[in-house]
């Protein structure tokens, strides 16, 4: 399942499950980033922050060729599933389109993948501990919210 942080009671403001850097602080598999967009920037300055390892960066076939992105070279995810037997993809871009989004379906039926949710502006991550600064805000912002649908699409992010 992919998914960001979750909490369980926008007002009693409790995160039950761990982020997205935890999860990847944690890991012993290699990490295989999926993307080389300003998403990717992102995601590997955290990572640099938060020492976190990366393996190798992979992308959607047409974008492979032969390049190197922050100093990695761009391969196939088929390399790296000949190459390693277990590991985590972490996807780094956003999309609709729905072959992408059938792609990324495929990799995670096979791996571990993981969505880190980065900042548009800014360098703050949401992390635990800019959820509980924020406390107050998330809560408030919450009970400006008039319906239930908009309740549950704020809970889920």
């Amino acid at each position: 399942m992919i998914k960001c942080l979750r909490v369980k009671s926008m007002l009693n403001f409790k995160i039950d499950e761990l982020s997205v850097w935890e999860k990847l602080q944690k890991t012993t598999e290699p990490i295989i980033m999926y993307g080389t967009g300003n998403g990717a920037d992102k995601v590997i300055d955290i990572f640099e922050k938060l020492d976190i390892k990366l393996s190798g960066i992979t992308a959607s076939s047409g974008f492979v060729r032969e390049r190197f992105f922050r100093g990695f070279p761009v391969k196939p995810l088929e390399y790296f599933e000949e190459n390693y037997n277990v590991f985590t993809v972490v996807i780094t871009f956003g999309t609709s389109i729905p072959d992408v989004m059938n792609n990324i379906f495929n990799i995670a039926k096979k791996h571990r993948v993981l969505v880190p949710c980065v900042p548009v502006i800014g360098t703050e991550i949401l992390d635990r501990k800019f959820l509980a600064e924020h406390e107050k805000e998330i809560n408030f912002a919450y009970t400006l919210l008039a319906d239930d649908f908009s309740k549950k699409i704020y809970e889920g992010y």
